[in-house]
């Protein structure tokens, strides 16, 4: 039978055997999750008093305060916590990108209509590097397949040097958040999806 004790700072009714514990005054204390912990560690005493168990946790839901006003929708708070969806341990104010494993951070209280900077960014690669990579495809296929209809001073070397020096850009530049993340994976040893 799991022993279950309660999360000081939530109430909820937890096992014993949870990864989120920490000592205080001579004594374990369990909690629900990473968020509940760190509650408790920057000020135990607030929570050192007894009640009821309660079936969920709402210490780490979104309270009626965090959720933006029609107003805050857009903006985003240089003060917000983010953090990685498959590292919550890696937590910082303002948007970035994880150490351990390079994906976008998100905050960690989800904001309605929020502007999603990496979004847009890659949006507007994608949309570019599709306008550059169209011709190199066009001029590949007419060459392999139907070469006849390319003029007679063109040459193979020449349509090769034109698609090179349309596809680099798609390569170099719409790929570079890629590059970027590849290399930051090596420099730090943390490989990723990135890495490769």
């Amino acid at each position: 039978m799991i022993q279950r004790v309660k999360d000081p700072v939530c109430g909820m009714g937890i096992s014993e055997h949870t990864k989120f514990h920490t000592e205080y005054a001579g004594e374990t204390y369990y909690f629900c999750s990473i968020l509940c912990q760190e509650k408790f560690e920057k000020h135990p005493g607030e929570y050192m008093h007894e009640e009821g168990t309660q079936e969920s946790c709402n210490s780490c839901r979104p309270s009626e305060s965090t959720i933006p006003t029609h107003d805050q929708q857009t903006e985003t708070d240089p003060d917000t916590i983010y953090t990685c969806p498959m590292h919550p341990e890696v937590r910082q104010n303002g948007p970035g990108n994880c150490p351990v494993c390079g994906m976008a951070l998100e905050p960690v209280v989800a904001q309605v209509n929020e502007e999603n900077e990496e979004l847009l960014d890659m949006t507007r690669r994608f949309k570019i590097s599709t306008v550059l990579a169209l011709p190199v495809f066009l001029l590949a296929m007419t060459a392999d397949l139907v070469p006849a209809l390319l003029p007679s001073w063109l040459s193979l070397s020449m349509v090769q040097w034109i698609e090179f020096a349309l596809a680099t850009p798609v390569v170099l530049w719409g790929g570079w958040p890629f590059f970027v993340r590849g290399v930051n994976s090596v420099k730090t040893w943390n490989l990723n999806m990135f890495t490769l």
